[in-house]
């Protein structure tokens, strides 16, 4: 039996959303996979989803648990600064950039507008779960991998044991 993944829709949202590669990665799936599961280990999550419309980037998700809903983002906040970085001209390779460089731990500032004001915001990144490393790893695979990687990455998934409880001591 396998197990279904509705994880991976909240961790997608979590995630850096994908953009059109510059080039294909070019890996083997193998390799690819233990290289990123690496580099995404000590990437911080800010835990908010958001959307580029209309030349604004909003946020459209905030799941319970992650640092941005602690720090006081709310959906339907527009981001105007993320890091230092001014999002005036926003674009998805600017945030992928800023949102890719983010450390665990790293104190991230967050000037949003919310109903006409303009707030700042201090986000402290966390540590990405196993669940939030896969998904990125499978956003890496969808938009640099062909769709028989992603295919065979996600069966994978789906086969795996399922991990034991955390025992408190």
């Amino acid at each position: 039996m396998t197990r279904k993944l509705p994880w991976l829709v909240l961790a997608f949202s979590l995630a850096v959303p994908v953009s059109a590669p510059a080039a294909p990665c070019g890996k083997p799936l193998d390799v690819c996979v233990a290289e990123k599961t690496l580099l995404y280990q000590s990437r911080g999550v800010l835990g908010f989803a958001w959307s580029l419309r209309d030349d604004v980037i909003g946020v459209c998700g905030l799941p319970p648990g992650y640092p941005a809903a602690a720090a006081g983002v709310q959906l339907g906040d527009v981001l105007l600064e993320l890091d230092g970085r001014s999002l005036a001209e926003p674009s998805q390779e600017t945030m992928d950039g800023i949102v890719g460089a983010i450390k665990i731990g790293q104190v991230v500032p967050l000037r949003v507008r919310r109903g006409g004001q303009e707030l700042t915001l201090t986000i402290t990144a966390g540590k990405p779960d196993e669940k939030v490393i896969q998904a990125w790893i499978a956003n890496h695979l969808r938009a640099e991998h062909d769709a028989a990687d992603l295919r065979e990455y996600l069966r994978r998934l789906e086969t795996a044991p399922p991990e034991p409880p955390v025992q408190n001591p």
